[in-house]
């Protein structure tokens, strides 16, 4: 009785070669699927004004102070934006979702009231990427606005925004909030 000896030999598949129809069903578990892979949000942050902003007449106006991370209820995720004197620092490279919400109070007449984003790719020079305005027809009148943009930060140490108000024949205020988010900003990181 002779048994005859055959070599095995072992081979890797070429790139591209194996579909799905090779695989056996529940074959790849969440832990290979997504190990090193940043599923998901991964930098979501909540910024508000902490003290009520008058508006200056035919002015456009940079909110540069009395902001705070909104962190009633809610916290960041992720490292976070970093603010000072109004210019927000991005935490890492990426898409990003920006929301500007503004709850406004009329104090004169009829009038327009609303605010923007600006942003930089230079760290230097500022260019309106949204804005958005509302209408208050009297004294204690109340409204809100909202304007949203996308920004693709490539370089955290030139790509920056800040935010602005603008009224036209206007008097009133940006109001806040101790709790409440009433005039605020989001920050969402979409994607690389």
């Amino acid at each position: 009785f002779i048994i005859a000896e055959r070599g095995i030999t072992l081979q890797t598949p070429s790139a591209g070669s194996v579909n799905t129809d090779q695989l056996a069903a529940n074959a790849v578990t969440s832990g290979k699927m997504f190990s090193g892979f940043n599923n998901g949000i991964t930098e979501f942050d909540m910024w508000k004004l902490t003290s009520d902003l008058t508006f200056a007449n035919d002015t456009v106006t940079v909110i540069t102070a009395n902001l705070a991370r909104h962190s009633y209820q809610t916290d960041k995720k992720g490292t976070g934006m970093s603010e000072s004197s109004g210019i927000f620092t991005f935490p890492s490279t990426g898409l990003y979702y920006i929301d500007f919400t503004g709850f406004v109070v009329g104090t004169g007449g009829a009038s327009y009231l609303g605010g923007g984003i600006h942003a930089t790719t230079d760290n230097s020079s500022y260019n309106i990427m949204a804005q958005n305005f509302t209408n208050t027809q009297g004294n204690t009148d109340h409204a809100n606005f909202r304007c949203h943009t996308s920004f693709n930060v490539t370089d955290t140490s030139t790509h920056k925004v800040r935010f602005f108000q603008f009224s036209q024949n206007a008097t009133g205020r940006l109001e806040s909030d101790a709790n409440q988010f009433r005039t605020g900003f989001t920050f969402m990181r979409i994607g690389d």
